[in-house]
């Protein structure tokens, strides 16, 4: 029973970070503090798993993924009560009538400090149960209860295009020029996430407007998932305003804006750098890979990455480890970490994608690595691209 209760941790990180809300004052960090120290710290200490177990009953994994949407909409709830004037629905006095503890005066000793450590311990539950959840259940087109709970699980946190942009457009055109998901050699986190997030937007809405077309309905339709993707963002922005007020919708806002940076940290991380010959099959080397232990619990084995873009219709539960695959320098989280210190990451993906050149790229993809490597910026990569060119010099013309 284990192999499927392992991955109900993610409900513990939720309660940890809900009731560092409710206990007030500097207990509102408990949640990021966790989340750092616990899962990215025992990453460190408890290395890979390589198991890949049967599960005969995919139903109780189902519901698992289901359960999410609720379990985070409560400890959103807490969120907002600790933002607000007033005792939404009474629930600091049910609080009190159950523990004995007076929530209600905790919540007075809050400082605006607290209340940023709490929006970055939502935020990062808005997009490690939130919006994970919702990349996994908006990949089961096939499946409209899926589809329900994957959609307002993305708008928990403003979630306004990636389930229409990632199903349909990043999934097809991955470590492609047309990915607006896939970071190039040489670019940075910062760079990335203020280039890509528009041309994901403007993917998004080219991806619908031809989905759209081909059944002779306009874009501006209520058809539109992305029209209907915002029309959710504004129902959560209009309930928070009217259970908090300004300050709870500031506070929303930046757990919003924290959650969005997590997920754009995963996309950077995800392809960083690799590459793919159009209209080429995909395969399990077009992503970075992780098999560390911790990562795979707490983001419902996102870090199996090769398989599932290798696969995308593959259950969570069922994605195999590819150990032989392109890997991360550290835990899939703890590399996420290093991508906000670019001289860092440089420093640490530089080699492995000389690496990834040499053992996972087909002929074409070499030369595409070659021109990235040359136009990159980083020494250790102009310098393969300097001896590639001189190995083939027809490369070189076509390049210039």
């Amino acid at each position: 029973m284990f192999k499927y209760l392992r991955f109900s941790a993610s409900y513990l990180l939720i309660a940890i970070t809900a009731a560092g809300f409710v206990m007030g004052g500097h207990w509102m960090w408990l949640g990021i503090f966790t989340a750092m120290f616990v899962w990215v710290g025992g990453d460190l200490i408890s290395g890979d798993d390589l198991s890949e177990p049967e599960y005969h009953h995919p139903a109780i994994n189902d519901l698992l993924l289901h359960l999410v949407l609720p379990i985070l909409a409560l400890g959103l709830f807490a969120y907002i009560w600790a933002a607000s004037d007033n005792d939404l629905l009474g629930f600091g006095v049910l609080v009190q009538s159950i523990t004995g503890y007076d929530a209600l005066a905790a919540r007075e000793t809050s400082i605006l400090l607290d209340y940023f450590g709490a929006s970055l311990g939502i935020g990062l539950n808005l997009a490690m149960q939130g919006v994970i959840v919702g990349h996994e259940m908006t990949g089961r087109t096939w499946d409209p209860k899926s589809m329900f709970t994957g959609r307002w699980l993305f708008g928990l946190s403003c979630g306004m295009n990636f389930a229409t942009e990632h199903v349909y457009g990043h999934h097809h055109t991955i470590a492609t020029p047309e990915d607006p998901s896939t970071a190039i050699r040489g670019e940075n986190f910062y760079t990335y996430t203020t280039l890509r997030t528009w041309q994901q937007w403007v993917h998004g809405w080219g991806v619908e407007k031809a989905r759209l077309a081909k059944t002779g309905k306009s874009v501006f339709n209520w058809r539109n998932q992305l029209l209907r993707a915002n029309f959710r963002a504004v129902i959560m922005l209009s309930l928070v305003f009217l259970a908090g007020g300004l300050f709870a919708i500031g506070c929303y806002l930046l757990a919003c804006v924290w959650s969005k940076l997590t997920l754009e940290t995963f996309n950077f991380m995800g392809h960083y750098g690799l590459v793919r010959e159009p209209g080429t099959p995909v395969r399990p080397a077009h992503s970075w890979n992780s098999n560390s232990r911790i990562s795979a619990l707490a983001l419902f084995n996102l870090p199996r990455h090769s398989h599932h873009h290798a696969d995308g219709t593959v259950p969570y539960q069922d994605l195999k480890a590819f150990p032989n695959m392109p890997t991360t320098p550290t835990s899939y989280l703890g590399t996420s970490l290093c991508a906000y210190i670019p001289a860092l990451w440089f420093k640490l993906l530089a080699p492995k994608l000389l690496d990834w050149d040499e053992d996972h790229a087909t002929p074409v993809e070499r030369e595409i690595a070659a021109r990235q490597n040359a136009a990159s910026g980083l020494p250790l990569l102009e310098e393969s691209a300097k001896r590639y060119f001189a190995e083939h010099p027809e490369a070189a013309q076509a390049a210039e």
